[in-house]
């Protein structure tokens, strides 16, 4: 090597080890894959230490456990449990997990993490793709620890996931994957808002998959505005694995807005119907909240309006959804809430599939938050909110 010159060496296993520990001059740099020996003007050693490879584990994975990492150091954690947590982390530090996922699906994940004063902050990531993010508040202390949880979407077999930081001085000590637990045929389909305005309208979904739920259930919301007559009709129908037209609501004239909610239905599939026709520009029928979702994830008939809620309290905090529909790359929720505590906020396909996930720290008061929706295509989604025990599900709409 030319004096004050620069050499890298890159460290590789044989195949059944890994790398346990590469030391430069007797001093440990953890797990690396490469070093870099710069403006040499002394002599230097180099060595790696190698272990025998183990299956990889899934389930809760303890942060030190990498297989590889950069920039990274640990220390003795005082969380619960004992042993080691990772520290010293800044902005682009990461740790690879080789993880062997028992079946394709989603999972929830928790982190367990610590920060004196900033916002912890961390992508889980599988190779280019982020699976999920985290943008938590401090804790207020190295050793004081909360779990913070996201769902992602898994392939079944062994993979290498990664945590990178996106932001500086935060700890991790452990993650831990649990099947996700909410049956994947929840909210089934969200379908457009109608309107009848002078003018004869024939629409239907078109054959909707119901095979995933025990029975479903139709709800959507009507009302007719304006000087109408015997000749104006909105007639509201359903058809089961492809049979018969049953009506569900036959209406003429005026009438104040309701929910209608047909349950009981069982098969492989529904289609849903609306013919309506009103005579002048100044008389409408309306057609709202459309939607198709699972009876036995319900407990049974019920009606519901655009916020769909569970086990509400008597004076229930406000949820807004804005733009809706969206076509830039945000969604907005403003939440008025009544303490402390934290928000879990999925995207949900209208075949059930858990697209993103993120929590969000809640304050008293009014809370604006912003969910990136830049990655998703244009069509109906469901956006779910859980906070403590209570469960909304509003519809949303991205067209691009």
């Amino acid at each position: 090597m030319v004096s004050n010159g620069s050499q890298q060496y890159t460290i590789s296993a044989n195949s059944g080890y890994v790398i346990s520990d590469v030391l430069v001059d007797n001093v440990s740099q953890g797990a690396i894959a490469t070093y870099t020996f710069n403006n040499v003007t002394t002599s230097h050693t180099i060595s790696a230490v190698f272990t025998s490879a183990q299956t990889p584990s899934f389930g809760r994975i303890e942060a030190e456990d990498y297989t590889a990492m950069s920039g990274i150091q640990t220390e003795q954690t005082q969380d619960i449990g004992g042993g080691l947590n990772v520290g010293w982390i800044g902005i682009g530090d990461w740790m690879e997990y080789e993880v062997n996922v028992p079946a394709a699906g989603a999972y929830t994940v928790d982190f367990r993490v610590a920060s004196a004063n900033q916002q912890i902050r961390l992508d889980l990531r599988q190779g280019n793709t982020v699976l999920t993010s985290v943008n938590s508040a401090t804790t207020n202390g190295w050793q004081n620890w909360k779990t913070v949880s996201a769902t992602v979407n898994l392939s079944a077999g062994i993979q290498t996931l990664r945590i990178e930081a996106t932001g500086n001085s935060w700890n991790i000590n452990w993650m831990e994957f649990t099947p996700v637990s909410t049956p994947a045929c929840d909210v089934i389909y969200t379908g457009p808002q109608l309107s009848v305005n002078q003018e004869t309208v024939n629409w239907t979904s078109g054959p909707i998959d119901i095979s995933c739920a025990t029975q479903a259930e139709i709800s959507l919301s009507i009302e007719g505005v304006g000087p109408m007559e015997n000749a104006d009709y909105l007639n509201i129908y359903y058809r089961l694995d492809g049979g018969a037209q049953v009506a569900i609501s036959e209406n003429v004239n005026a009438f104040s807005a309701r929910t209608i909610t047909q349950g009981g239905l069982s098969g492989n599939s529904v289609e849903l119907i609306v013919n309506g026709f009103t005579s002048w520009s100044n008389e409408t029928y309306n057609v709202s909240n459309v939607v198709v979702r699972n009876q036995a994830s319900t407990g049974g008939r019920q009606d519901f309006s655009e916020d769909i809620t569970e086990g509400l309290p008597a004076v229930e905090p406000a949820i807004v959804l804005y733009p809706n529909p969206v076509s830039g790359n945000d969604l907005t929720l403003k939440i008025v809430n009544n303490e402390n505590e934290t928000a879990r906020i999925s995207i949900i396909s209208m075949d059930g599939k858990v697209l993103s996930t993120m929590i969000a720290d809640l304050h008293p008061g009014e809370n604006t938050i912003n969910v990136d929706v830049s990655l998703m295509q244009s069509g109906h989604y469901v956006v779910k909110t859980i906070r403590s025990d209570q469960t909304h599900m509003h519809r949303m709409t991205i067209m691009k």
